[in-house]
């Protein structure tokens, strides 16, 4: 869940920056100053790349933790004690 959270939040952000980056170029045509938005953008950044490191370190630990889980037989599979009582399937 914190994951998600945190890609929704990457998402968000990303999606914030672009739209800033089109106020941005339609202001330098106008001529108008952007360096409030270009401040505005560079946060986004900055605050996208930490919110990306972390989810990446989040994702490596579930995969990690994922992977120490053993897999479960399935309910039909017979348990013996005698190793000869085990069938044998070829694939």
């Amino acid at each position: 869940a914190l994951v998600r959270e945190k890609k929704t939040r990457s998402e968000q952000l990303k999606a914030n920056r672009n739209t800033t980056s089109e106020q941005i170029g339609m202001k330098k045509r106008k001529g108008e100053s952007v360096e409030s938005l270009m401040d505005e953008v560079n946060r986004s950044n900055d605050e996208i790349h930490a919110l990306d490191q972390e989810i990446i370190a989040l994702e490596a630990s579930l995969i990690d933790q994922l992977a120490r889980l053993p897999n479960l037989p399935m309910d039909d599979v017979l348990v013996s004690p005698d190793p000869k009582d085990n069938v044998l399937v070829k694939s």
